[in-house]
């Protein structure tokens, strides 16, 4: 009798063990922050906005760090960096998860189809996987509308003029600076 619950409760504790294993590997691997959306805020630039789940972020604080090469480190030779400590609840973000939300300053017109790459750091150095994008694939996937929804004559005429616009603002830059480096006095 005795050796009948020494064995069930060698199998209880057993059982109890890999419970545990399997709750704490769980529990690390949803530390690793991820950037879930990318998305674009129209305001007098078209600012990178940048949303990731809070449940992926450990330590209570994110930071976004934004490149303009793929970066070979993590935080090394960065152009601009941005640090969230505060998240976002779904019914301010209208996404399904509370969120670090990143805005980053506006891009430049003549830089619209600038790539760039972009990673996240939680407050306990656990990284991101980099993430690279520009305004320009945002308006194009617009006009693609990949999520299903067909776009507005307005939402459309947008996108395009915004293309249009980042076009000449690039040909008006090389121009002027073909220009000023044909001037160049020896």
């Amino acid at each position: 009798m005795k050796n009948k619950l020494s064995k069930i409760l060698l199998l209880a504790l057993s059982l109890a063990l890999v419970v545990c294993a399997m709750l704490a590997m769980t529990a690390n691997a949803a530390t690793t922050p991820e950037i879930r959306n990318q998305n674009i805020e129209y305001t007098d630039k078209f600012c990178l906005v940048y949303a990731v789940p809070a449940d992926t972020v450990s330590g209570g604080s994110a930071t976004l760090y934004i490149h303009e090469e793929y970066p070979e480190a993590v935080g090394v030779d960065y152009l601009k960096k941005y640090e969230v400590s505060k998240t976002t609840l779904p019914a301010d973000s209208g996404l399904d998860y509370e969120a670090y939300i990143f805005y980053t300053d506006g891009v430049a017109a003549m830089a619209l189809d600038k790539v760039f790459y972009a990673q996240v750091v939680d407050a306990n150095n656990n990284a991101s996987a980099v993430k690279s994008y520009s305004v320009v694939e945002y308006l194009y996937t617009r006009l693609a509308e990949v999520d299903g929804k067909a776009n507005t004559r307005q939402q459309n005429n947008l996108y395009e003029t915004t293309i249009a616009f980042g076009t000449a603002a690039q040909e008006r830059f090389l121009r002027a600076h073909m220009a000023c480096t044909s001037m160049v006095v020896v």
